[in-house]
């Protein structure tokens, strides 16, 4: 106790003694064991108290005890006497010196309690008034839950509980509460008053991918996205659990130490001493990165259905009147000679409701794709059919299609599908080179997997179109419906296949497709 008080305040020593006092207490009810009654439990509590005595650590008196009280109702009432360095507080009420011995057998009497009766305890001060004796320091032992708020909470008697129904006791078996915390999957922090990290566990390290001697010590904000930092996230969670105590299952963004940002709810709880006073805070984050795209996922597939009926109907409704449209304006072309003026704007005309018509059609493509008729089709030679077409070589201009694949790479997909798909992939490729450059088609077969990218040397897509690129009606072209790539992208997963776009601006653009093999490797 004296060495406590040259190194720590008074408060910080107490504290220190009580917790000492408290593991105590608790090793000294795994080694008494279990009682066969309830009735036995004050009987083995005052044995308990009488070893405090004999090692003059200060007389415990107890004045009240019901180890099987009802919540809302103390467990014990005692108070505790310090021969060896009495203190007179206030109104005359015995208190203990700083740093003195009364914290230790006052933790004792907690720590063995809980032990005793499984429950989450915690030790609170009284006015000595309300004992009978009115000497010493008095304090009473009830349930946390039932504790005034200014109580820090006990270590979790009802951990203890559970282990030890086990036969594992955190004082004689192989798990400690050390031992989940440490190894839980969910990243657990704990910080001090300055919001420096001093524990940071396994689940910690795998989702930032930092060990703790990097980061103990430090800042936590260089794992927030600078982002949420400059909006003031932080100062608003300091806030909010200085406020309410806590802050449960928030909804954020955190960076891992390769740059890679994480969706994950946070749950931060301040951290109180037994003496309820602040000294820091917990957090606890889950990686809920993939359940966010999970949810991304269906969101966007429930708006394309939306979006591909609401397409479906309006091509149904403009289908019609376009046909009859084109039929009439070939009447009239058939009522003007071949130099006539007006037959021309009747051409164009008849151009533009062709144009029209391949919207529609795209639309209900897109809206009502036919199942898939698959057959083993040898990529390389499916491949280079398409690029020697004269409508194909026309529109590639001097483009130049370069057919890479490995022999004997088969497949098994619908030729017409897949035809439309790999045309318009190779088409819109051409067409950012504007008919200069080279397309490169290579693939390989793993396991049961084909993948084939199709890479070109062009000026890349910039990274905010990136992201829309295959969303229905997004297009850069003048000319377009915006169904090309969102329908190559139906094409190839309707085939239990992947469709994947990376382009760095600049550096070309590279759509990665899988399909399911025609042969086993």
């Amino acid at each position: 106790a004296g060495a406590l008080r040259e190194l720590v305040s008074p408060k910080m020593s107490q504290e220190i003694l009580f917790r000492a006092g408290r593991r105590w207490g608790e090793r000294q009810a795994q080694r008494d064991g279990l009682v066969d009654s309830p009735m036995e439990l004050p009987t083995r509590v005052e044995q308990a108290l009488r070893r405090l005595s004999a090692r003059e650590l200060g007389q415990v008196c107890i004045e009240h005890i019901d180890l099987l009280a009802p919540p809302g109702q103390p467990l014990v009432r005692a108070r505790v006497g310090n021969p060896a360095e009495p203190a007179a507080g206030p109104e005359g009420h015995q208190r203990d010196a700083p740093g003195g011995v009364c914290s230790l057998p006052t933790g004792f009497l907690t720590g063995y309690t809980q032990v005793m009766t499984g429950r989450d305890l915690t030790c609170t001060p009284l006015d000595c008034s309300t004992c009978v004796s009115g000497q010493g320091v008095a304090f009473s032992i009830q349930s946390a839950a039932d504790a005034p708020q200014a109580a820090g909470p006990a270590p979790s008697g009802s951990s203890r509980f559970f282990l030890r129904s086990l036969g594992q006791g955190l004082g004689e078996g192989s798990i400690s509460l050390g031992d989940i915390v440490e190894n839980t999957a969910d990243a657990i922090v704990l910080f001090d008053r300055n919001a420096h990290i001093r524990f940071w566990n396994r689940g910690a390290e795998e989702l930032f991918g930092c060990p703790q001697e990097a980061v103990s010590g430090k800042s936590f904000d260089r794992f927030v996205p600078p982002d949420l930092v400059a909006s003031g996230e932080l100062e608003w969670i300091e806030d909010k659990i200085e406020q309410d105590g806590a802050l449960r299952n928030f909804l954020t963004r955190r960076v891992r130490s390769d740059g890679e940002e994480r969706w994950v709810t946070l749950t931060r709880t301040v951290l109180h001493d037994s003496l309820g006073d602040v000294v820091g805070s917990t957090a606890i984050l889950r990686d809920v990165t993939e359940q966010r795209r999970a949810e991304d996922e269906l969101t966007r597939a429930r708006g394309l259905a939306l979006l591909g009926e609401v397409s479906a109907q309006v091509a149904h409704e403009i289908k019609n009147p376009l046909a009859g449209i084109y039929g009439a304006i070939q009447i009239l072309m058939g009522n003007h000679s071949e130099d006539d003026p007006q037959r021309e704007i009747l051409e164009n005309i008849c151009e533009e409701v062709h144009r029209l018509d391949e919207t529609v059609q795209d639309m209900l493509r897109y809206a009502r794709p036919l199942p898939p008729k698959v057959i083993q089709v040898d990529l390389g030679d499916f491949l280079r059919q398409i690029g020697s077409r004269p409508t194909v070589q026309e529109l590639l201009g001097g483009t130049a299609l370069v057919v890479e694949l490995p022999e004997d790479l088969v497949a098994l997909i619908d030729p017409r599908l897949m035809d439309q798909t790999f045309t318009n992939l190779i088409l819109n490729a051409a067409q950012a080179m504007d008919g200069a450059g080279t397309i490169r088609a290579t693939g390989t077969q793993v396991e049961r997997e084909v993948a084939l990218v199709l890479e070109d040397d062009g000026p890349g897509i910039e990274a905010q179109d990136l992201e829309k690129i295959t969303q229905p009606f997004f297009t850069t072209k003048s000319r377009g419906t915006g169904l090309g790539l969102p329908i190559a992208q139906k094409n190839v997963e309707a085939h239990g296949g992947k469709l994947q776009i990376e382009s760095e601006v600049g550096r070309g653009t590279r759509v990665l497709i899988s399909l399911p093999a025609g042969r086993q490797t």
